[in-house]
């Protein structure tokens, strides 16, 4: 933790707090209230610290004077603020760091699953006779695809010059005509569908 970085926070919550005069009391105002957002780009700085390129931002507030901040999820850990429960409680800081990780992990996903989205509806303008719509709508029912599934919406995809990330599309091993398919794959089918599997997934395949 550098020493600027100290300073920059400091002055922020000397302008903010009520108390202007204790560094740790400044901070005890201060508490995580649950709202997060994504910016969809590192396109933004924290109010708190001034570190650029944050992407994900956390709202804080003053319990005192109600102002807040939008500021990056380190600065919720390394200061060790308290946080908001779900009966309007306040959390202790360890509790608070658990809740910022799984709203961040939320958005990530959420990020993700709006990229899909996005390729599936530009492929349906892109080839209107593969019938997008029933795709699209188990799509945003499951969030997966069956493996051959997501190879052939591979093909569409590139056949149609849309761009695509093939981390962002998931893969269901659940059912046992899925985990057939698996067996049926060739190995330039296997290769390209290995960037849709989790790291579970590949080592009950034996693919790590």
């Amino acid at each position: 933790m550098s020493i600027n970085w100290i300073g920059r926070s400091k002055e922020t919550l000397t302008q903010y707090s009520a108390n202007k005069q204790n560094f740790r009391l400044m901070l005890n105002e201060w508490f995580y209230n649950g709202e997060s957002y994504d910016l969809e780009e590192p396109c933004e700085a924290c109010e708190l610290c001034g570190y650029r390129e944050i992407r994900y931002q956390f709202t804080i507030q003053n319990r005192v004077n109600h102002n807040e901040l939008l500021v990056g999820s380190e600065c919720i850990t390394r200061f060790d603020l308290s946080g908001i429960g779900e009966n309007g409680e306040y959390t202790a800081p360890q509790q608070t760091q658990k809740r910022v990780q799984r709203d961040r992990q939320r958005l990530i996903k959420e990020a993700r699953l709006k990229r899909v989205l996005n390729c599936l509806i530009q492929l349906s303008f892109k080839a209107p006779q593969l019938e997008m719509e029933k795709t699209i709508e188990k799509f945003q029912d499951r969030g997966v695809f069956s493996p051959k599934h997501v190879l052939f919406i591979f093909w569409k995809l590139d056949e149609g010059k849309v761009t695509y990330d093939p981390r962002d599309f998931k893969v269901s091993l659940r059912r046992n005509r899925e985990k057939d398919q698996m067996d049926e794959l060739k190995d330039w089918q296997l290769k390209k569908l290995k960037l849709c599997l989790t790291p579970a997934q590949k080592r009950t395949l034996g693919l790590e």
